[in-house]
Parts: structure tokens; C-alpha cells; sequence
């Protein structure tokens, strides 16, 4: 007799392309997952819950760990000085998870910073002129 079986995904982090199936006696069958990675950094976790034709009901616990991940972008790639204008603000942004750490090193003295180091979270940003 052949055993049936159907799976349950509850998080929608955690995809599958097969949903159910069936296995002849004393076979084996492999289910693919894929798993979306999300932004926040936390440890997630979800559950799996597969069911068979012999009332039998398995739970798999998946966790996933997304550490942070910060990337640093800026609004200027080049500044030109002319006599027209004295201040430029410069933007830094993270543009992925967790805590960006950042410090300009200036060696010109003809150059002020307002600002030198910093931390940027994902969703703020620091401006200095």
C-alpha cells in the first residue's frame, strides 16, 4: 500500500514546490526547500508540519539566523570645489541590516568636517557639511 502525504508550511519565509506526494513501500523521497532570507537580523523560526494517508502528523522546526549585514552608500562619489559654493552635505546610508560603524579620515587642512565617525542604523542616516 502506498503512503500519501501532504506538507504545511505556516511562515511564508519557508517555500517548497511540492506540497504532497506519494511513496511506494520502502521508498524515499526528497523535499526541496527554499528559504527567503529576511531583513531583520533576529533568529526566526518556523514550522513544518507533514501529514500522511496513516494519520501520522510530523513537526519540523526550521530556524534561521539572519546576522546583520550593513553596506555602506553614499549620495557623492566626487566633490568639485568652486568658488560658487562652500558646503556640500554628504549622506551616508546603510542600505541592509544592523549597525554601519564608520569614520572619514581627512588629512587636508584646507578641509573641515563636521562630522568624522559615526554609527547608521538601516533605516537612518547621518549628513554632515
Amino acid at each position: 500500500m502506498n503512503l500519501t502525504w501532504k506538507i504545511d508550511i505556516k511562515d511564508d519565509w519557508i517555500l517548497t514546490d511540492q506540497k504532497e506526494g506519494e511513496l511506494t513501500p520502502q521508498a524515499e523521497q526528497a523535499i526541496h526547500l527554499t528559504i527567503k532570507r529576511l531583513e531583520e537580523p533576529k533568529t526566526y523560526q518556523g514550522t513544518l508540519i507533514l501529514q500522511t494517508s496513516t494519520n501520522e502528523v510530523i513537526q519540523i522546526i526550521v530556524k534561521l539566523l539572519v546576522g546583520e549585514n550593513p553596506h555602506i552608500e553614499i549620495n557623492l562619489q566626487e566633490i568639485s570645489f568652486q568658488d560658487t559654493k562652500q558646503v556640500y552635505t554628504l549622506e551616508i546610508k546603510n542600505t541592509r541590516t544592523g549597525i554601519l560603524t564608520w569614520d572619514i579620515q581627512n588629512s587636508s587642512d584646507w578641509l573641515n568636517l563636521d562630522k568624522t565617525e559615526g554609527q547608521t542604523g538601516k533605516k537612518l542616516q547621518a549628513k554632515f557639511r
